[in-house]
Order: C-alpha cells, then structure tokens, then sequence
C-alpha cells in the first residue's frame, strides 16, 4: 500500500465513472491579518494504491498537519475497505477526499503528513502567509 497523490485543493469530486476532478490545488494561503486565523474549507485528496492482497481489509488513513515545530495543529482520520469483485492482479488505486478546516496560530511553514495503517507515507509543505490589512479575499 503506498500513496501515489497527495495534494490540498479547494475542492474535488469523483465521478460515478471513477474519475477524480481536482480544482484549485496550493501549497499556499493567505489569512489574516489577525492570528490565530481560521481557513476557508479545503480538501485533502490522497489516492492510495493497494496490491490486490491488501483489499478486502480495512485500513486507516491519517492527516497530520504540524507547525514548524513539529507540534500537532490539526488531525483527521478515515477508515477504509476496499472489496473487489473479483480477483485481479492489478492494484486497486483508491482515491480519498477529505474536508477540513484548520485554525492556524501563526503565519509560517506548516507540514501536512499522511500516514496510512500508522506507518507515515508522504508529507505536503503548506506556507501561512499574513494578510495585509488593505488586502480583501
């Protein structure tokens, strides 16, 4: 089991035809000018690519965002099972979108790992900036 994407979006869907539609996707954003600041919802999407021994078995998907620090900020979990139909020798690619909504303490560097079945994946930088107070959304 590995990831294969991992990004922050505004939004994402995924079709009845197993299409994955991403809009918006940053490693940036803007808040403020007064901290601690609330963000706009946004989505994480992992995909996750399972070997055909890992279906049929539930997993756990977990996002992690830390300040520079290393200090936990904010987390989500999801349990998944993938079942197959039948047997195949393909891997199953599993896309996973998740919601959020993060109050950040500060501007900075902020890192947002993902682990899969506790065992940590991959990591996605995300920088805070500080508004200026002339500045609109």
């Amino acid at each position: 089991m590995e990831v294969d994407l991992a990004v922050l979006a505004d939004a994402a869907n995924k079709t009845d035809t197993g299409k994955l539609n991403i809009l918006g996707i940053f490693d940036r954003i803007t808040l403020g000018p007064q901290f601690p600041a609330a963000s706009p919802t946004f989505v994480i999407i992992v995909r996750v690519v399972l070997h055909p021994s890992e279906l049929k078995r539930k997993h756990q998907l977990l996002f992690r965002l830390a300040d520079e620090d290393g200090k936990e900020i904010a987390k989500v979990q999801t349990d998944f099972e993938v079942g197959s139909k039948q047997p195949s020798p393909r891997p199953a690619r599993v896309p996973i979108i998740l919601g959020v909504q993060v109050t950040f303490p500060a501007p900075g560097e902020y890192a947002c790992d993902i682990l899969l079945d506790g065992r940590w994946e991959t990591s996605m930088p995300l920088e805070v900036l500080r508004a200026s107070k002339s500045s609109s959304r």
